[in-house]
């Protein structure tokens, strides 16, 4: 049920993996950018200088969250 937080970090890839994610690009102050949902395996994201960090999830969550772009996380 937990994530991966990735900073810095302007575009991930899945190259090697076998399973599809879910990922969530952040600005500095933490707030959505970019999302990618059910991003599969053996592909590549754009790069993004406004990018600074990702958290790469399990399939799915972005959806049972309802988290949209323009929200601010708080990481505790």
């Amino acid at each position: 049920g937990g994530g991966l937080w990735i900073r810095p970090c302007s575009g991930i890839h899945t190259f090697g993996m076998l399973f599809h994610i879910d990922v969530i690009g952040l600005d500095k102050k933490l707030q959505i950018i970019k999302l990618w949902k059910n991003f599969g395996p053996y592909r590549m994201t754009s790069l993004s200088w406004k990018m600074q960090s990702v958290i790469e999830l399990p399939s799915g969550r972005i959806a049972e969250s309802g988290t949209q772009i323009g929200d601010v996380l708080r990481i505790t």
